[in-house]
């Protein structure tokens, strides 16, 4: 059987159709190359090997931005580069609005910490808005675990915590968790964390003079078959829950669970009697002549009655007292530890940079003035 004839009008419009795409592809064989297939020709690209149609050089640089090493600091915010990325938000260079396209009030006191507007800056933070540095952290920071985006001191994403003994190592402190495995279960911290800082710089001064040791404590496990009372890291119902129900405050920086107070004597805890039950003071627990103080520890001072070793007793107050007038001037007796001494008397004498009963106008070191706090033995190691 035949085949039918193809009439000449459609074998025209086979060879003008042949024609067009072979017109179209000794064109294209003809143009300048374009590796990326962004429309930009390699030669004009700034950025020849990724697509990026929009040419986006915002340094001006000849560099296309997507081509460009992102490198926080650079005064240039990349977002395309991961510098709004949570996991390295770079606070150098970028901003509220250049990463979310949205303006920050920007104001102190709107209730809202912004980090992104300056608001955790060492230089002016905002104490209203972010009352801590915990405030200005992100959610990873206390897990015991230096993040990348954590540990570069100049920045105010920094997290002291987890980082401070990987930046400030010191010979024979640990460095990091690594440096713990020798003594399984334990992680690096610090031994202890400040209790008084006016500022997130003052908070990691603070802790830079702190040693670096392996512990239990942060975890991540209650380790009660290894004493610990408490430990927060393992989360409230596991590890702490066990130290609420016994009416005591778990110590985060040594997961140690204070039941003092709770009207139960635990010796396990190195108590010796409860000041719930000491009431009055010459009664309780301890043994006549002994009073319990607020650690529940029996002692004679405070008992009212100066006794051997005291050069005073005034019932566990700071308080004037006959015997300190026989030792000299502007001596007090500090209740609490049944000796003489200047610190408390209501002004600031020679080698004291406060007083703990005086107004902070009249201190003389520095660093008691910054803190806002004095100590008890009237010193805040800044010169007074």
């Amino acid at each position: 059987m035949k085949r039918p004839a193809v009439s000449l009008a459609i074998r025209g419009i086979a060879l003008i159709a042949f024609l067009s795409v072979l017109s179209i592809q000794v064109g294209c064989s003809g143009s300048p190359p374009d590796s990326d297939h962004d429309g930009v020709s390699d030669s004009s690209d700034n950025c020849p090997e990724v697509s990026n149609p929009q040419q986006a050089d915002e340094d001006g640089n000849g560099v296309g931005d997507l081509c460009e090493p992102v490198a926080c600091g650079d005064g240039v915010c990349d977002p395309a580069g991961g510098e709004c990325n949570f996991d390295k938000y770079c606070l150098k260079d970028c901003t509220r609005e250049k990463c979310l396209g949205a303006i920050g009030s920007g104001l102190c006191g709107d209730g809202a910490c912004d980090p992104l507007n300056g608001e955790c800056s060492n230089s002016n933070p905002c104490l209203d808005d972010c009352p801590s540095p915990d405030f200005c952290f992100s959610p990873t920071c206390g897990n015991f675990v230096c993040e990348p985006w954590e540990n570069d001191p100049a920045s105010t994403g920094f997290c002291p915590q987890d980082c401070i003994c990987l930046v400030n190592h010191v010979q024979g402190d640990c460095e990091d968790n690594l440096s713990c495995v020798d003594t399984p279960g334990s992680i690096c911290r610090p031994e202890r964390f400040p209790q008084h800082s006016g500022t997130f710089e003052d908070f990691v001064n603070q802790l830079l003079e702190i040693p670096c040791a392996c512990s239990r404590c942060g975890n991540g496990i209650f380790d009660k078959d290894q004493g610990e009372g408490c430990d927060p890291s393992a989360g409230v119902e596991d590890g702490v829950q066990a130290c609420l129900k016994k009416e005591g405050s778990c110590v985060t920086d040594t997961c140690v669970c204070n039941t003092c107070g709770n009207g139960v004597v635990e010796p396990e805890s190195g108590e010796e009697c409860d000041t719930r039950l000491a009431f009055p003071l010459e009664q309780g627990t301890c043994s006549a002549g002994s009073v319990c103080l607020d650690q529940c520890l029996c002692s004679q001072c405070g008992n009212s009655l100066v006794d051997t070793g005291e050069q005073c007793d005034t019932g566990g107050m700071i308080a004037p007292s006959s015997e300190c007038d026989l030792l000299g001037p502007n001596l007090i007796c500090r209740g609490v530890e049944c000796i003489c001494s200047s610190c408390g008397n209501g002004q600031v004498d020679a080698g004291e940079g406060c007083d703990v009963n005086s107004f902070p106008e009249t201190w003389t070191d520095p660093v008691c003035v910054e803190l806002g706090f004095c100590p008890n033995d009237c010193t805040c190691d800044g010169g007074g």
